[in-house]
């Protein structure tokens, strides 16, 4: 900034009394002159201002320096910075002094960041460093009066904080920052689920549920007391290695692509109590040990009871009255069909019993054998 220029009035001399006299500036013109030269230098270079400067100065330094100097020398210089280049510099203002960001186009995924009111007449670019949630996302160049940032990938329901700084793009000058939150849109909310309680199969350690279909959901879940849950696009869930006669928490929701969760759903539901299988007449003795057609049903019944219950496909037995009926003869597979059935359940079924020929004996202990594996897969 040029020194205040300080003018001692003529009728001072060597031989003047300073002690009885005063001595004060008629006017600071000339410093004024120089300050706007230095105020407008933003707008324009400031050797170019600096002729009207000089000769505002010259006019206070020759004349009576008036009290109105200074707002000519500010006049003079206004002037002399609206014919640098063109440019109509009215003032020193930062070019996003008047800048505002606004955040609109938001959806559960996405939203449109934008900066207005730049000052477009300044000669040089706007360089705007774009943030979300303190992480960089990149840079836009603009020469004109607004510019704007997509951001995309976002989450659904969740707030974000845009921040941006604006710089002199040529000369790398930061000039100011501008911060803004927003949220973004929620997703449609899936209904809560129901079960078929028609479609409920209840043994002593399983229970099997299914969900009533839900529009708009593609996965399932079910979980048991509060437990990892299960997933899948189909709508029943087995929960086998249960407790006999003991309660159970099940808990069901769905989801969907464009849906928010449902909330989950409870239930409890019982297991049976644990009914062994009993023979319903003695194998010791009699023809064919007395096994009677409803009874070797009603076995085979049990048997995939138990199958469905710890996980396995029910087996497909032999059930027709050309094979399963009073008079007809009791064939080696048939006696293997259930062999192999419980022996899945890995609960001990004999060697004897899985080796059955046709024409073999059948023994008392092989009915007892089935009789305790199956039961030990019940009590399991």
């Amino acid at each position: 900034m040029a020194d205040d220029f300080i003018k001692i009035p003529s009728f001072l001399n060597e031989n003047t009394n300073i002690d009885n006299e005063i001595i004060s500036p008629m006017a600071t013109c000339d410093g004024s002159c120089m300050d706007w030269c230095e105020h407008y230098d933003e707008c324009c270079q400031y050797e170019n201002c600096m002729g009207a400067c000089e000769t505002c100065q010259s006019s206070c330094e020759s004349g009576s320096c008036q009290s109105g100097c200074q707002s000519s020398c500010q006049t003079t210089c206004e002037k002399a910075c609206q014919d640098c280049e063109g440019a109509a510099c009215q003032t020193s203002q930062s070019p996003a002094d008047n800048a505002v960001l606004t955040i609109s186009n938001i959806t559960t995924n996405s939203a449109l960041a934008t900066v207005t009111g730049l000052d477009s007449t300044v000669p040089y670019y706007i360089n705007l460093v774009w943030y979300l949630n303190d992480v960089y996302k990149g840079t836009t160049t603009t020469t004109g009066s607004s510019s704007s940032k997509q951001f995309t990938g976002l989450s659904a329901g969740t707030r974000y904080r845009v921040y941006v700084e604006i710089w002199n793009g040529e000369e790398q000058i930061y000039l100011d920052y501008l911060w803004k939150n927003f949220d973004t849109l929620s997703l449609p909310k899936l209904p809560t689920p129901t079960l078929d309680t028609t479609q409920t199969v209840k043994t002593s350690n399983s229970i099997s549920v299914t969900i009533n279909a839900v529009t708009g959901a593609d996965t399932y879940y079910a979980r048991i007391n509060g437990g990892t849950a299960q997933t899948s696009s189909g709508r029943t869930f087995t929960f086998s290695g249960l407790q006999p006669d003991t309660q159970y928490l099940i808990e069901i929701k769905v989801s969907g692509s464009g849906y928010e969760d449902s909330d989950w759903a409870g239930y409890y539901a019982t297991t049976l109590s644990a009914e062994l299988w009993e023979w319903q007449y003695p194998k010791t003795q009699g023809v064919g040990f007395n096994v009677t057609p409803e009874e070797w049903l009603a076995f085979c019944n049990k048997i995939n009871e138990v199958r469905v219950a710890n996980g396995l496909a029910a087996y497909s037995f032999t059930t027709s009255t050309d094979y399963i009926a009073p008079g007809k003869d009791f064939y080696a597979w048939i006696w293997l069909e259930a062999a192999n059935a419980i022996n899945d359940l890995g609960t001990g079924v004999a060697s004897a019993c899985l080796n059955v020929n046709s024409g073999d004996n059948i023994y008392a202990w092989y009915f007892e054998n089935l009789k305790t594996a199956l039961n030990n897969a019940i009590s399991s």
